[in-house]
């Protein structure tokens, strides 16, 4: 393995030894025999490892290791010393230090120290960049699903506007959609998958541990006629953007069915080949339960509206007519095709504007504004 090591240290001796052993396995060695001249090393050269004297003249090897390792995160550490004070040890690993050296030293000893330090400084590396990836994953799924919320919202909203003649019955079967939290997830082709936390226990009844120890995948929990559905979702992720969007069902421990939406991103290797998926599941099953509990109540009323023997129209507050009964229609004399999308106060009046504007008593207008019932009589032009 490849690595700039910088060896601090007073004694030309000791970085001499440092070096013979250290060369021989392919490291880049750059020397300096106090903490001022190190400092102006790191300021133009990058390392991966510092190998430093505790007792250094002037400023201490400690003292320049704590303003090393906040100033140069991607820098590692190991303190050497001619006396084993668990004073001083105990100090440097407190400030971040991965290890230390005691002279006089052996061979093995610090090619296993150097190698040690590498290892667990890519290892701090990776993890710091997971977390980084990730926190910005759950930030844009955030704001996709308040965006997706707030849509939502409005369009419930419409609904309820555009149905003001059934709005004590229709407010029973609302679909109220509040923001469900949801469990980050990092799953791999396999379709092996880790959790962050147990909230997947929490909603599935099979544990974090269960996932972890591969005993289970998240493919035996999806619906078997939804797998191709799934597998579909990340072809065209790949095809596009690397990102997707996926809802299907899921059978937890107990046998209950839950309608789970699944939103991530394809993360690729160097090769551009799928290397994990990274994202957050959320709990949907309130929403497509709700959504089929309302389709089947504008079944149930539309059914009652097509088929009651009083008239019943029903108009927007454009005054277009967007339904109407079939006794409506017969006593109207007009076909739904020729009536639907019609202002209500040209097939009444024969006008090309709201009543009111010719100085009729509008009683639609006054429905509007007060939201209190009201009863006209007049004549359809035509019939």
């Amino acid at each position: 393995m490849t690595a700039n090591i910088l060896i601090v240290d007073d004694g030309e001796q000791i970085r001499r030894r440092f070096g013979r052993i250290l060369k021989g396995k392919g490291y880049i060695l750059t020397e300096a025999s106090s903490a001022e001249a190190a400092r102006e090393l790191l300021k133009n050269q990058t390392f991966e490892l510092i190998l430093c004297d505790i007792g250094l003249p002037g400023e201490s090897g400690l003292d320049f290791i704590r303003f090393a390792l906040p100033e140069y995160p991607h820098t590692a550490a190991i303190m050497v010393t001619g006396q084993d004070d668990f004073t001083f040890l105990e100090k440097s690993l407190e400030i971040g230090v991965y290890g230390y050296i005691t002279k006089p030293f052996e061979r093995d000893m610090v090619l296993f120290s150097v190698a040690s330090a590498l290892r667990r400084r890519e290892l701090v590396i990776a993890n710091r960049a997971y977390h980084r990836d990730l926190e910005k994953i759950v930030a844009k799924r955030t704001a996709a699903l308040e965006e997706t919320n707030k849509k939502l919202q409005q369009e419930m909203a419409e609904r309820k506007r555009t149905r003001d003649v059934l709005k004590e019955s229709e407010g029973k079967y609302r679909l109220i959609i509040s923001h469900i939290p949801g469990f980050v997830y990092k799953g791999y082709k396999d379709w092996s998958v880790d959790f962050t936390n147990n909230k997947v226990g929490e909603l599935t009844g099979y544990n974090k541990e269960e996932f972890d120890a591969r005993r289970l995948k998240w493919s035996d929990l999806i619906f078997k006629e939804d797998i191709e559905t799934v597998k579909k979702c990340v072809i065209e992720a790949l095809e596009t953007d690397n990102t997707y969007i996926r809802e299907y069902r899921i059978k937890t421990k107990s046998g209950e069915t839950l309608w789970t939406q699944d939103r991530g991103q394809v993360i690729r290797d160097q090769k551009g080949e799928i290397d994990y998926f990274s994202g957050i599941f959320f709990d949907i099953t309130e929403q497509k339960q709700a959504e089929e509990k309302l389709r089947q109540n504008e079944r149930y009323y539309r059914s009652i509206l097509k088929y009651m023997h009083e008239s019943i129209v029903v108009i927007n507050r454009d005054y277009q007519i967007t339904d109407a009964n079939n006794t409506f229609l017969a006593n109207a004399g007009r076909s739904r095709e020729k009536l639907l999308g019609r202002h209500c106060y040209e097939i009444s009046h024969g006008y090309n504007e709201p009543c009111h504007l010719h100085g009729e008593d509008c009683k639609l207008l006054e429905v509007f504004e007060t939201g209190e019932p009201r009863q006209c009589l007049h004549e359809h032009l035509g019939v």
